[in-house]
């Protein structure tokens, strides 16, 4: 595998690449495990997914457990727009990001997820799973798409 990064260096290192370039894909459970973050094995028959829209309360010495919103809708507009330009080659314009970084702090507030308030990210009551679990505490969804919310959004951003 010969490919013209800049950083090949480092993903030679990460990957364990040897004089063949074959790579020896490096396990690292325990490195994750031990910087305390989740390990996920994927395998080939697996769905795998990942909503960029998750957010998770955050711990700052001055201000306490807080949700960094803008931080979020900051990573949300920056991966869409990487997406758009890798896609197309075009950069979206400054006002675009604004109009963008707008609808999606409008998602959270239409789900009254506040900064202010932590616990403002799960849904109230709980939640029944499809084995018939109740669980105690469960992150609101945000995958739900209104069509007459979205078209809301769209006229007050416009």
């Amino acid at each position: 595998m010969l490919e013209p990064y800049e950083w090949k260096r480092s993903r030679t290192v990460l990957r364990r690449e040897r004089e063949s370039n074959l790579p020896d894909l490096v396990d690292y459970k325990n490195l994750i495990e031990a910087l305390g973050g989740a390990y996920i094995r994927l395998i080939p028959s697996m769905k795998v997914a990942f909503n960029p829209f998750d957010i998770e309360p955050l711990y700052d010495d001055q201000i306490g457990w807080h949700i960094d919103i803008a931080g979020k809708t900051d990573d949300i507009v920056s991966l869409v727009s990487t997406m758009l330009e890798a896609q197309s080659g075009e950069k979206i314009s400054a006002e675009e990001r604004s109009l963008a970084n707008r609808a999606v702090r409008m998602e959270y507030e239409e789900r009254q997820i506040h900064e202010d308030d932590p616990e403002s990210i799960y849904q109230e009551g709980g939640r029944e799973t499809s084995d018939g679990v109740i669980v105690g505490k469960s992150y609101k969804e945000m995958e739900y798409y209104n069509k007459s919310a979205a078209q809301n959004r769209k006229e007050m951003i416009s």
